[in-house]
């Protein structure tokens, strides 16, 4: 008996979990590939992240290039992803560039010190991003022309090496920690080089952590010489974390990095439809790519004035949400509501029929939602549960 006892447990875990098994779906933040790159004669792993609505629609995108890819690209990605949702930075491409010979690639020059005998690659590498890896993202995605560069400590110094040899290569830098001590602090005199040539310019963002006194006393020489030369063409910015180390500075440093490259993003509260479109078209005209509403911002827009009563212009802008986002079933679903509590049921029916089938061909998890929608949407109109799920 009591062996029949445990051969029946043992069965319904095993049924149990097989049932839990075949109701997991794996989560995925981003895609690999690799290039052959003749510059650096080697391949080099590449790792990209794109945005949520990417699938939804035809928009382009700036991108995001990173260093110590297998390091920041996964904190990284999420942080965008956040930004972008809460308005504070655009939805971004994120490509992150894995490690072969570190030193090599992310040092400006030649060093004598055991360990560091490979070091000095650094424009090399400049001309790999430029040349090779830039035109493959380019070709393989929908992408903008707006480039940020971020980079932590010798990708820091990187970030800066390029900023003020090549400033035409990335829109934005953002270098974390930066190893600025590196070759008696060279950075330093090529920042005072670079303004008297005038060729300083551009966006940098630079943080730094809880650090020792070589990378703070290089640091702090850097930023008076920046804070020194202001002109219209440079917006320089920088924060200090105290109360992080040298690893843990970066994600709070691509966070308000970000926040400052892309400062004066955010929308307004209580904005109309026509004041959001005005702010996003001012952005384009800033950062020289076309910016568009963001359908879940729109629908906050929606959300208001239906909270209101205000049921046409609510309305009002779920069509527009629907009329730019044709893929998204949640803009339908929106609709759908409006005109429901509008008491507009026969369309309303039609734009909860039209969330269903788009759900459906995307393989949205908010169909079950939207189904209840409609169901309910039809039951107002007396028509049974059966005759409401489109084909």
């Amino acid at each position: 008996m009591n062996n029949l006892f445990k051969s029946c447990i043992l069965i319904v875990w095993l049924i149990s979990s097989a049932a839990f098994a075949n109701d997991t779906t794996n989560i995925n933040i981003g895609e690999s590939f690799y290039i052959d790159s003749k510059i650096m004669g080697e391949k080099r792993q590449v790792l990209v992240y794109l945005p949520q609505s990417y699938s939804k629609n035809q928009g382009r995108f700036p991108v995001l290039y990173l260093t110590d890819g297998a390091t920041h690209f996964n904190h990284t990605s999420t942080t965008i992803n956040f930004l972008s949702r809460v308005g504070d930075v655009p939805e971004m491409i994120v490509v992150g560039v894995t490690n072969t010979d570190r030193t090599r690639d992310l040092t400006p020059t030649a060093s004598k010190e055991s360990g560091r005998e490979t070091a000095g690659g650094a424009d090399k590498f400049l001309k790999f991003f430029e040349d090779e890896l830039i035109p493959n993202i380019d070709k393989r995605y929908r992408t903008e022309p707006y480039k940020v560069f971020a980079g932590h400590s010798l990708g820091g110094l990187f970030a800066i090496n390029a900023f003020l040899t090549r400033p035409n290569a990335f829109d934005a830098y953002v270098a974390v920690s930066p190893s600025l001590w590196w070759d008696g602090e060279l950075l330093l005199k090529r920042t005072e080089q670079a303004f008297e040539k005038q060729m300083a310019k551009g966006t940098l963002f630079i943080s730094l952590g809880n650090e020792n006194k070589r990378m703070t006393g290089s640091y702090d020489g850097f930023k008076a010489i920046m804070e020194k030369n202001t002109s219209p063409e440079l917006l320089f910015s920088s924060q200090s974390f105290q109360e992080e180390n040298h690893d843990s500075v970066v994600l709070l440093s691509h966070y308000h990095g970000l926040k400052k490259v892309f400062s004066g993003w955010r929308l307004g509260p209580g904005a109309t439809l026509q004041q959001a479109l005005d702010h996003y078209e001012t952005l384009t005209k800033r950062f020289s790519f076309k910016v568009i509403l963001p359908e879940h911002l729109a629908n906050d827009i929606g959300f208001f004035l239906r909270n209101q009563k205000k049921y046409d212009e609510a309305i009002d802008v779920f069509r527009w949400n629907t009329r730019t986002y044709p893929a998204s079933g949640k803009t339908f679903d929106r609709l759908c509501v409006a005109l429901e509590m509008a008491d507009k049921l026969v369309e309303a029916k039609v734009q909860c029929e039209e969330a269903v089938r788009v759900a459906k061909a995307s393989q949205d998890i908010s169909l079950p939602e939207f189904q209840k929608t409609l169901a309910r949407v039809s039951a107002k109109l007396g028509i049974p549960l059966q005759n409401t799920t489109p084909k």
